[in-house]
């Protein structure tokens, strides 16, 4: 079994100890009582919990009421007198997952593995394509012209971007696709600078045909996890004008359920 499937097992084997160690944890020594869990509150998207009790190891530690603002993460880290929230934690022997927050949903995670409690960091690739709902965006720009694709404020995915030119070709100056990922940048060159014949000098350029116009298509696979935003732009006239034919590009993603 092991030899057949290789890689994947081994990515099957890890993920499921980091669940087991997970769950272990959370249900090894640690009690709430007394909390009280209301969702969008105090305002939406938000979770708040009653004051409580937390029990280590028979120890009582009395605990704050609070809420987690809009971050999807609360947790105790031992001997605090409040929970911490943010976007991220790390399971240790003194941290303790306490709740999870779905745009105002709460889910215990204290007694249970709960949503969202298994990070995209903690995983192989920095995260598993699970739980989206497919979207497509597209855009055709005849001639010369900057654009925004798509833009969202939310969890998710970036999978796939495919372009495909036809007709055309650059002055000078190149086709650039700016994408940010919850507000860090990345900028991929589609089409090379200069004139016709020359664009086969950049990472994921087009060659052309020998009348001069660029008629290819390409496919990224970026599969790029995204926690609070995502935006997608493309630049068509840095240094010079796309001449004739089009430029077609299509987004394949998804929102996180």
């Amino acid at each position: 079994m092991q030899t057949l499937l290789g890689p994947a097992y081994k990515w099957l084997v890890d993920t499921l100890k980091k669940v087991t160690v997970v769950q272990q944890q959370v249900n090894s020594a640690i009690q709430v009582v007394g909390m009280t869990v209301t969702n969008n509150s105090p305002t939406g998207g938000k979770i708040a919990w009653s004051a409580c009790t937390v029990y280590l190891n028979g120890t009582a530690y009395p605990i704050a009421a609070g809420n987690s603002g809009t971050d999807p993460f609360v947790w105790w880290v031992s001997g605090a007198s409040t929970f911490s929230h943010g976007t991220s934690y790390t399971p240790g022997p003194t941290i303790y997952p306490i709740l999870t927050n779905v745009a105002g949903t709460a889910d215990l995670t204290w007694n249970k593995v709960g949503a969202s409690s298994i990070q995209a960091a903690q995983l192989v690739g920095g995260g598993v394509l699970i739980g989206l709902e497919p979207q497509v965006a597209s855009i055709t720009i005849s001639g010369s012209g900057n654009s925004t694709i798509l833009t969202y404020t939310g969890a998710g995915a970036l999978q796939t971007i495919f372009y495909q030119t036809s007709g055309g070709y650059q002055t000078g100056g190149g086709t650039t696709l700016a994408v940010t990922i919850d507000g860090q940048t990345q900028t991929y060159t589609l089409t090379d600078a200069g004139a016709p014949d020359t664009y086969d000098k950049q990472p994921f350029a087009h060659a052309v045909n020998g009348d001069g116009t660029a008629n290819a298509a390409m496919t990224l696979g970026l599969y790029l996890t995204f926690t609070s935003s995502v935006q997608v732009s493309v630049n068509n006239t840095s240094g010079g004008g796309w001449v004739a034919g089009t430029l077609i590009i299509r987004i394949g993603w998804g929102k996180k359920l």
